[in-house]
């Protein structure tokens, strides 16, 4: 898979916390084509993470919101990703 990071964006890569970019990491894993909207699945987030427990979990997804890495979505699992952070797939599809 491809996953296009830019680079004004880098910087706030290398602020997160090691337990943010494992969560971020599954985040661009779970982000499909052309779309900023990925359904959270938080077992399947702790197969990709090597997490044992939620807590780790829930404390990346906090650290991703507070930077608008990502975004709550209208329902519990869903979030938006921020398409000015990193995106899969044609962005003048979202323009």
């Amino acid at each position: 898979m491809f996953v296009k990071v830019f680079k004004a964006q880098l910087q706030a890569m290398f602020d997160l916390s090691k337990t943010a970019l494992k969560i971020l990491g599954y985040f661009m894993n779970a982000t499909r084509v052309n779309t900023d909207l990925v359904l959270f699945d938080v077992e399947d987030c702790k197969k990709i993470t090597g997490y044992n427990s939620y807590f780790p979990i829930w404390k990346g997804l906090m650290e991703l919101l507070e930077k608008e890495i990502i975004a709550k979505g209208k329902h519990q699992h869903l979030y938006y990703i921020n398409p000015n952070f990193f995106f899969n797939g044609d962005r003048i599809m979202i323009i």
